[in-house]
């Protein structure tokens, strides 16, 4: 759906809201607007979690707390409504009757409930979404990059973003038996007690602690060794170049590269274990050779790498002009991946985030999915084509997504039939299913 023009016109309605609930006594501390599945409005005190207020198009059945001919308002929150939280609601209501009689209402929403969105609810530790079982940990929700294949956009309720709720999920990753904790967000190194937080984790018994990042504000070598010193021991960073102009358009943030580049050789200066993340899309597919002769020439191969493919969810779904065809991706990185073989880079690509197995069998080794011992996640956004019923590798494989084969189709998957092709024996044997 085309997007209307009233969304232009959000500066015109937010600020209403904004100014109605700013006359509440207390006013909330911050408002924060999402789209994508509904308008979400969190509406932030000093408690732990926002309320949350989500606006949709009338359906036949739902129902909410507002409910007009034209709008849907459903909010979700503390069990215990509290009385500051009511008179928010109330200056919602009201500000809800103006809006409503603006011109393109109805189109805006219905435009907002079809725009994707992601909602990463919690996930029981009995189920499995990808490759591997280290905590994961996201801590903060803003980021200094927009990069176009994101995939935190929407309401993604799994922040854990005060001490007290980092605890809490430290301490249930423990009694899941969790040895690893993985810092994420949004960007975590925004973050001012980000060593603090390394080192509650070490504190509550974790043996490895890692951090997800775009490694812009490791620039900074003095709070690097900081957290090193507070126990941080790897990193997974993304570089999506191998030149300052591609990266910085890609993370649509000028001084990205610069910064990145020197953060890697800070984190190597402190002997901190550092992971390079290479998500192949369309503008960058062609240069894996190049990107793989950085790491090598520059870093001098300390770095390993993960080759990671654009996937279509998150802010994907709204570009997916950059998602390339797998076969456009796998000659490149088939020349990329001899490079780093040859200069001794250490590399794998990972399972939900990269190529199906079928494109690069001769690979297998380096393919998380393949290595895994437990059997591959089976989620509704991924399909398997026909073809693949026939194929040797099918038992260790998640299958590829939806959108992508509705878009290009299947016929490049292509199954692996005989182990001539140079599929190695895994190094733990998968479970059967």
């Amino acid at each position: 759906m085309e997007q209307p023009a009233v969304t232009r016109s959000i500066r015109h309605w937010k600020p209403l809201l904004a100014r109605e609930l700013a006359a509440c006594r207390p006013p909330p501390t911050q408002l924060k607007l999402r789209l994508g599945q509904g308008v979400h409005v969190l509406i932030h005190d000093d408690s732990e979690y926002p309320l949350h207020v989500e606006l949709r198009p009338p359906r036949p059945g739902r129902d909410g707390w507002y409910v007009s001919d034209r709008t849907v308002g459903r909010f979700t929150g503390r069990d215990d409504l509290p009385a500051t939280w009511r008179r928010w609601l109330d200056a919602f209501r009201l500000t809800l009757a103006f809006v409503e009689r603006l011109d393109g209402w109805g189109d805006f929403l219905e435009w907002a409930d079809a725009k994707p969105g992601v909602s990463l609810a919690k996930v029981r530790p009995e189920d499995r979404t990808t490759s591997g079982g280290d905590l994961l940990v996201r801590i903060h929700e803003p980021c200094n990059a927009r990069c176009d294949f994101c995939s935190c956009i929407g309401i993604m309720p799994d922040y854990a973003t005060t001490v007290a709720q980092i605890e809490a999920e430290l301490d249930a990753g423990l009694a899941r038996g969790a040895s690893t904790v993985t810092f994420t967000g949004g960007e975590p190194t925004l973050r001012r007690d980000l060593e603090d937080i390394v080192a509650l984790a070490r504190a509550r018994g974790f043996a490895h602690v890692s951090l997800q990042t775009n490694g812009v504000r490791l620039v900074d070598a003095a709070r690097v060794q900081r957290l090193a010193d507070a126990g941080l021991d790897s990193v997974f960073l993304s570089l999506h170049a191998h030149t300052a102009e591609r990266h910085d358009a890609l993370l649509h943030l000028e001084g990205a590269f610069e910064g990145a580049t020197a953060g890697v050789e800070n984190l190597l200066a402190a002997g901190i274990l550092v992971r390079l993340n290479h998500v192949l899309q369309a503008d960058n597919v062609a240069d894996a050779p190049s990107f793989a002769r950085m790491v090598r020439d520059r870093f001098q191969s300390k770095p390993q790498l993960t080759w990671s493919f654009v996937s279509p969810i998150g802010w994907a779904l709204e570009h997916l002009e950059v998602i390339p065809r797998l076969s456009d991706a796998v000659p490149p990185l088939r020349e990329a991946l001899a490079i780093c073989e040859a200069a001794g880079i250490d590399y794998e690509i990972p399972g939900l985030c990269g190529l199906p197995l079928c494109q690069m069998p001769e690979h297998a080794a380096r393919f998380a999915e393949f290595q895994d011992p437990n059997p591959p996640p089976r989620l509704e956004t991924r399909r398997y084509a026909p073809q693949c019923a026939s194929c040797m590798l099918v038992e260790r494989c998640s299958g590829y997504w939806r959108v992508y084969l509705d878009r290009y189709g299947d016929g490049e998957l292509v199954p692996v039939v005989s182990p001539s092709g140079g599929v190695p024996e895994p190094r733990n044997p998968a479970r059967p299913s």
